[in-house]
């Protein structure tokens, strides 16, 4: 009998079955089923892969026999589920975390697990998971979140997929830029009951008013939706139960879909990132979050973006000081063309420092080498009204502080729980800048600018260095894998409190000595997590073929070396999210 030619069903049952073989945790998952079952040994492979290939022949992928060892799978999961063994164990305890269970036992409960936690292997079965599950024609009610860390979605996979999650609530992906108009169109008409969107990871280029238009207000064009904004007239919105709408929509250049987007979906918070390239010839604050502030003070943003020549304003202090959900205030150093009062624009920071009482987090975004004066008009606002900041973030691409600026920015906020530095200083060590300690601090994260990471120096790994030495309560750390920073942790005794650490790469892991070193350090801690992170956006821009190959094979390495000395190797998910 003559062999058919290979159908997308086929080749997704045989890709999911050559997964299954190689997956340290499916493997368990099977010797569980075979314990709960009293079958023994496992039956041969060739067996099962006969199955699938006799019911992919047929065209028969949802009949009953593949129901059936979908069905035993996940039953005696479901009911293992209080004795596994300790891999498990943390998966389960990190899916609770990170995801709604659903209340249904089975088969919802693992789908529902490997589609939102962030173990490593776990996330590579995702496509050929998600293929397969599309293929038994059943539709899962409960599964609420879908992530993917790893892997790009296109709107091919998404079409075939969000149909058989009816009730899909958040969904956190990356999506790839190859035809990306039909990834969107794939999300809004599939899934238009989703309260979480979460896609920081597409490329600046390819986002634009009408597409945005598009996919967030019901397939319409942007010049029609911007003619109904303005005339008053009801607008049709793609997700009307919308909370949480994380993408890079870089401002002011999308500043009027932006604007559009804070008045017409009101209880969504929206993420976005400031223009760092230069002057701007429009206001974030005046021309979008004033106005929709005023009109309604409850709305549900909770970030406020005030470039320095904002302070011009003589409503600023009102304005903020009324958004009764402000909870972080962005302020962006950079060139301006306009007038601006020093001792006016001094006093008016202060009061919404002082007066917004919500306000724990304060991002200071500098975009020229060239802002003396307005970094020491905001370091003098701090120093009044610092004590009150929990979460610090410094931003600062053209190297325009020195290292005794930034130690004198953090000794303004004593109080601080959280810190993150993303720079490089622009001169040498200085001995004589001591750091006060944060005796609050637990988590410490540092990190560079994606397109300056040929400057990174010794003196960033020395403020890390301090940083380490007088913060003697911090449980999570995130840092560079350079050798640099690598080599001051093994000079430094590392604190029994921290108990995660991250490493982030910017260029290409082609040696295995780099992960060696980070394994053999966390050996000498009492870290319990920890993740390996080459920045997602260098390895599509980096020119060599084999980037994303390597990415994988060294997070498979990093993973198994892990687990030898029972430390729990997991994606990084901070970056998660828009950041800038």
């Amino acid at each position: 009998m003559a062999t058919k030619p290979c159908t997308l069903r086929g080749i997704a049952a045989e890709k999911f079955l050559d997964t299954l073989s190689k997956c340290y945790l499916i493997k368990k998952f099977g010797a569980i089923i075979r314990e709960a079952s009293g079958e023994g040994k496992p039956e041969p492979s060739t067996n099962k892969k006969d199955l699938f290939e006799e019911v992919a022949m047929r065209d028969e992928i949802g009949d009953c026999a593949v129901r059936s060892e979908m069905s035993s799978l996940m039953r005696c999961l479901a009911e293992k589920f209080k004795s596994l063994p300790k891999e498990l164990q943390i998966l389960k305890h990190y899916s609770t975390m990170r995801a709604e269970m659903p209340s249904a036992a089975g088969s919802e409960t693992i789908i529902q697990l490997l589609f939102s936690t962030d173990a490593f292997l776990l996330q590579l079965t995702q496509p050929s998971f998600l293929m397969f599950l599309s293929l038994l024609r059943q539709k899962y009610d409960n599964i609420k979140t879908l992530v993917s860390h790893e892997y790009s979605m296109n709107g091919q996979l998404l079409e075939l997929c969000l149909p058989i999650f009816p009730n899909l609530r958040v969904i956190k992906i990356r999506i790839e830029s190859v035809n990306l108009p039909r990834a969107l169109e794939a999300l809004r008409t599939r899934a238009p009951n989703l309260e979480e969107i979460v896609m920081p990871h597409l490329p600046l280029q390819y986002l634009s008013d009408d597409l945005l238009s598009h996919f967030l207000f019901a397939g319409e064009s942007f010049k029609n939706v911007e003619k109904r904004f303005v005339e008053g007239a009801p607008i049709h919105l793609s997700f009307r139960k919308l909370k949480h709408l994380s993408l890079p929509l870089e401002l002011p250049t999308l500043i009027r879909i932006f604007r559009m987007l804070l008045f017409c979906y009101e209880d969504c918070r929206v993420d976005w990132i400031p223009h760092l390239d230069g002057p701007v010839n429009a206001s974030v604050f005046d021309s979008a979050l004033c106005p929709a502030a005023v009109v309604c003070p409850s709305f549900t943003l909770d970030l406020c973006e005030l470039r320095f020549e904002d302070l011009r304003f003589p409503y600023v202090e009102d304005v903020c000081t009324s958004w009764t959900k402000l909870k972080t205030l962005r302020i962006v150093l950079g060139h301006f063309y306009v007038n601006v009062d020093h001792k006016l624009a001094q006093k008016r920071l202060t009061a919404v420092l002082a007066n917004c009482k919500n306000l724990t987090r304060f991002e200071l975004v500098i975009v020229s080498n060239n802002v003396d004066r307005s970094y020491e008009i905001t370091l003098n606002a701090l120093k009044e009204c610092g004590r009150d900041m929990l979460d610090l973030k410094l931003v600062d691409p053209y190297h325009s502080l020195s290292h005794e600026d930034i130690i004198n920015l953090l000794n303004c906020n004593p109080n601080l729980q959280k810190l993150h530095l993303k720079c490089k200083p622009k001169t040498r060590y200085c001995k004589e800048a001591k750091l006060v300690p944060l005796m609050k601090l637990t988590y410490f994260r540092f990190s560079f600018m994606n397109e300056h990471t040929s400057v990174r120096g010794k003196v960033s790994s020395q403020i890390m260095g301090d940083i380490l030495k007088t913060c003697p309560n911090i449980t999570r750390l995130t840092l560079p894998g350079e050798e640099l920073f690598i080599a001051m942790l093994y000079k430094l005794k590392i604190s029994p409190k921290v108990h995660t650490m991250n490493f982030i790469f910017y260029s290409p892991i082609y040696e295995y000595k780099p992960i060696e070193r980070i394994v053999k350090l966390l050996r000498r801690t009492e870290v319990r997590e920890t993740s390996l992170y080459r920045n997602y956006r260098d390895s599509i821009l980096y020119e060599h073929k084999n980037v994303t190959r390597d990415y994988v094979y060294s997070q498979s390495i990093f993973y198994s070396q892990c687990r030898k000395y029972e430390i729990d190797a997991r994606y990084f998910t901070e970056d998660f999210c828009v950041q800038l």
